[in-house]
């Protein structure tokens, strides 16, 4: 081997050490930092000083995770610090003096999305998925604890039981591709936190009601000239299918359950989504385009036919009496589900 070569193998032996040395220090400090948070408590008020963390920690925690997360390109380094990130946020909700932080955060992340470019949407947009699933994932705790202060008898005060912070998340997001001149990067990006936040099981009852409204968009986006939204649109797509079949257990297409999501369950529960996916399909059988928009229109075709055979079957007009549906009512759904 010649000097030169020797050098360069010298040189990429010392970047996978620093490389491997800056994620064993990130991976000590989350889980140090975690420990710090899980036995700490969070001071009481602003002025309050008697605690570990003072108010000026808190917010330098705050600016400091999220410079973190959105630098950080390295999935492990991520992983470890949304770990400590999420652990955190849930601190600061059950506060009374920083309940206020966390959307502060989540507004500053989801901006993100709109200056980000395409050095992130190779990653998978990187760390911004991570850092808003992992405030959204502090919520629900805050809010089971709210319903259950709510059921206490004398309790004259009700506290809000909605999910603020996820539902101020997917309507923005939602609302990226509402604007006819937005930018391709922020569709990528909305498809690519919305997978990851259908995906995630903890959140999965909250965002059941936006499951209709990310399908179609999906959808509709698969039509687009960008081979990149269409790509991401799918792969959501592929997500809310897998969040739908999952709440029943359904991980593989067995034709032999008797219990899942089923054609009358996706015409009662998500009418809005079925009567769209009748129109869709009668809309691309009925037109007539080039080859280009064909295959789109094939794409669109596949992917409504794909979930639809994943469903379990039902027999409309079998065991009505243990059901409780009427037979009139169940024959009209299985009327509809023929188109």
């Amino acid at each position: 081997m010649t000097a030169q070569g020797e050098a360069n193998e010298a040189f990429e032996d010392y970047e996978n050490l620093i490389l491997v040395g800056v994620w064993l220090a990130v991976k000590q400090n989350g889980e140090t930092l975690q420990q710090l948070i899980k036995w700490s408590e969070l001071p009481r008020s602003p002025d309050d000083e008697s605690k570990f963390f003072v108010d000026q920690d808190i917010h330098f925690l705050c600016d400091s995770f999220l410079e973190m997360l959105f630098q950080a390109k390295h999935r492990g380094a991520i992983s470890i610090t949304a770990s400590t990130f999420e652990a955190f946020v849930k601190e600061l909700l059950a506060s009374t003096a920083y309940a206020d932080l966390p959307m502060q955060m989540l507004e500053k992340a989801l901006q993100r999305i709109l200056s980000e470019n395409h050095c992130t949407i190779l990653r998978r947009s990187a760390g911004i998925p991570p850092t808003i699933v992992a405030i959204l994932r502090a919520e629900p705790a805050v809010v089971k604890a709210t319903r259950s202060h709510n059921k206490v008898k004398g309790v004259v005060e009700k506290k809000s039981e909605e999910t603020l912070l996820l539902n101020k998340t997917l309507d923005f997001l939602l609302a990226q591709f509402e604007k006819a001149d937005e930018r391709e990067d922020n569709k990528i990006h909305a498809f690519n936190i919305m997978k990851v936040i259908f995906s995630d099981a903890y959140l999965r009852h909250d965002c059941n009601t936006y499951i209709p409204r990310a399908m179609i968009v999906s959808l509709e986006e698969l039509s687009s000239d960008s081979w990149s939204i269409r790509n991401s649109a799918l792969m959501n797509f592929t997500a809310l299918i897998k969040r739908l079949l999952d709440n029943f257990h359904i991980q593989n297409q067995d034709l032999s359950k008797k219990r899942g999501f089923t054609i009358l369950d996706l015409l009662t529960k998500f009418e809005s989504l079925m009567t769209y996916f009748t129109g869709k399909l009668q809309e691309c059988s009925a037109s007539k385009t080039d080859k280009v928009e064909k295959d789109k229109q094939d794409l669109t075709i596949f992917s409504i036919l794909l979930l639809t055979s994943r469903l379990v079957p039902f027999s409309f007009f079998a065991g009505e009496e243990n059901l409780g549906v009427e037979k009139d009512a169940r024959r009209d759904v299985y009327h509809q589900s023929q188109v």
